[in-house]
């Protein structure tokens, strides 16, 4: 199971360009089955999945099967990652 804890992700902070795209957010993410996590554009969606997956930095704690562990080496082991994409077909 991976469980994210009151995860938040500043932009620039400190800046005027300083972007707060996640506050506190936390998700269960069980460990068999599929999870879609929807949402209007902007709302951290992929935030929140890049920081599960050890792609930015971020306050707050990920724990993976309870136990906070090397990204670097659970992320080796254990998670895959499949970028968006989208395709264009023209006629």
């Amino acid at each position: 199971m991976i469980e994210a804890k009151n995860v938040s992700k500043t932009y620039n902070p400190g800046s005027r360009k300083e972007n707060c795209v996640l506050n506190n957010a936390s998700l269960s993410l069980p460990d068999t089955g599929m999870v879609f996590i929807v949402g209007k554009s902007g709302i951290g969606k992929s935030t929140i999945l890049n920081a599960i997956g050890g792609l930015i930095s971020y306050e707050g704690e990920i724990l993976y099967n309870g136990k906070k562990e090397d990204i670097e080496k659970y992320r080796r082991r254990n998670i895959g990652y499949i970028f968006q994409s989208f395709y264009l077909f023209e006629e």
